[in-house]
């Protein structure tokens, strides 16, 4: 190392300190995991070796302005976890920093108004549409689970509380996860819906009266959604939605647990980067604590 590096010598070497932190790493991480780390760590180490004043992170990430922030947020929570574990790196690790100017090149959701916006604009007799579609906002759905919902999966136990049963292999354990809804007006939308299919075992959403067995297709779904939205003036795809309501699952639980369990990631690390990304680039909700351990589902419903 440069001598302007006063107090920061590397010892033992960069090569046996990355080692080091990696062999740690690899106790609880998958090897993919751990070769991103291994570039990410590299490609710092390289910069910072040819710097002769004391960086910061913030510099780091300003010598590479056409990162995005997403591709910004993991390189500085994977260094941030090496700099912890090696305790000689003199830098500022303050993520508000690294990633203001960048939210441009990130999609993050939209405002609850906006998503209402495109709602108000889907005419009252596409019940079906009208549902759905808030199915996948309020409920932090993919449109392959909703789709594949059947009537019996939706149980309204009061007007202030309905179970959903979501058969998926993409949520945090395969097989069944049980969703609770309780919002009042969505919970009456979902009970005039299903009055007129109470026969077990048909689709819940259905492609045609005369075909109740056919499932609704996606690229369809996708197609009349981007009509809606472009006459409500919005540009704003069904990931958008599925975002947006987890994010304002978020801001109105500050439950790290809920959170997890509705967005159906594998990992919790995931989540918390979702939370983390967010809060930096200035959405304010609250933060939102990790209890430990996190339960693969949420409280049972009463």
């Amino acid at each position: 190392m440069s001598d302007g590096h006063q107090g920061a010598r590397l010892d033992p070497s960069p090569d046996q300190l990355l080692e080091s932190f990696l062999a740690e790493l690899s106790r609880t991480t998958a090897p993919n995991t751990q070769r991103a780390y291994r570039t990410t760590i590299r490609a710092f180490q390289a910069w910072y070796m040819k710097r002769t004043d004391h960086p910061t992170l913030q510099q780091y990430f300003d010598d590479h302005p056409t990162w995005t922030a997403g591709t910004c947020m993991g390189a500085a929570l994977r260094l941030q976890k090496f700099l912890s574990f090696a305790r000689i790196y003199p830098v500022d690790t303050r993520l508000d920093r690294i990633l203001r100017g960048r939210t441009s090149s990130v999609r993050l959701g939209l405002p609850p108004s906006i998503i209402e916006r495109v709602f108000d604009h889907i005419p009252e007799r596409q019940a079906r549409d009208a549902l759905l579609y808030r199915l996948l906002y309020f409920g932090c759905l993919r449109v392959g689970e909703v789709t594949a919902l059947r009537v019996e999966d939706v149980d309204i136990r009061s007007p202030s509380l309905c179970c959903i049963r979501v058969f998926t292999q993409s949520r945090i354990r395969k097989g069944e996860d049980q969703l609770r809804i309780d919002d009042p007006a969505l919970i009456e939308r979902l009970r005039d819906y299903q009055n007129a299919r109470d026969t077990p075992g048909e689709l819940f959403f259905q492609a045609s009266k005369s075909d109740k067995s056919r499932p609704l297709r996606q690229q369809n779904l996708h197609r009349r959604w981007q009509a809606y939205a472009s006459k409500a003036g919005v540009s704003c795809s069904l990931e958008d939605v599925r975002v947006s309501g987890l994010l304002r699952l978020a801001q109105d639980s500050g439950d790290l647990r809920l959170l997890h369990f509705r967005a159906g990631y594998k990992k919790l690390e995931t989540t918390r980067r979702l939370v983390t990304l967010a809060n930096h680039l200035g959405l304010k909700h609250r933060g939102v604590e990790s209890p430990a351990p996190v339960p693969r589902v949420p409280p049972s419903a009463p």
